[in-house]
């Protein structure tokens, strides 16, 4: 019986021994398998950053391609918003220039909006003062000339 149990503990441990050897080569196929898995998905993950820094370019070219009419557009509008203003603070300056010519060729007789050399009346605005002068001036044009 000693010898059968030495035989059965011999057989036992040739059959562990074949066990070993068989887990040591699934486990060193796994780790094979699982290396080869992560070198694919490297090269995949280094493919998509590449692919996506070409999209970011790409996109950001695009961008500054349709950004360009918008920034013409808008500065366009702008340029011609200034100009309108401009076209307005000129034409201010012409009516002021002529109700001075006005005021100056009706002479220190007529009765203006402001008294002796001060500043003129909060009351009484440019265009009162032009649609007075223009009053003044086509009565006195003579008949001729109206």
């Amino acid at each position: 019986m000693a010898s059968n149990s030495r035989e059965q503990r011999g057989q036992d441990f040739a059959q562990l021994q074949k066990e070993y050897r068989l887990m040591e080569m699934n486990r060193k196929a796994y780790a094979e398998e699982s290396h080869q898995v992560l070198r694919k998905q490297q090269a995949s993950l280094e493919k998509l950053r590449h692919d996506n820094e070409a999209l970011k370019t790409e996109l950001a070219m695009e961008m500054r391609h349709h950004a360009r009419p918008n920034n013409l557009a808008q500065q366009k509008k702008e340029t011609l918003k200034l100009r309108d203003e401009a076209d307005r603070f000129q034409e201010l300056i012409e009516q002021e220039r002529y109700a001075r010519r006005i005021a100056y060729t009706l002479g220190p007789y007529h009765v203006c909006p402001w008294s002796h050399h001060s500043a003129p009346d909060s009351a009484f605005s440019l265009t009162t003062l032009i649609a007075t002068a223009t009053d003044t001036s086509s009565r006195l044009r003579t008949p001729g000339e109206r």
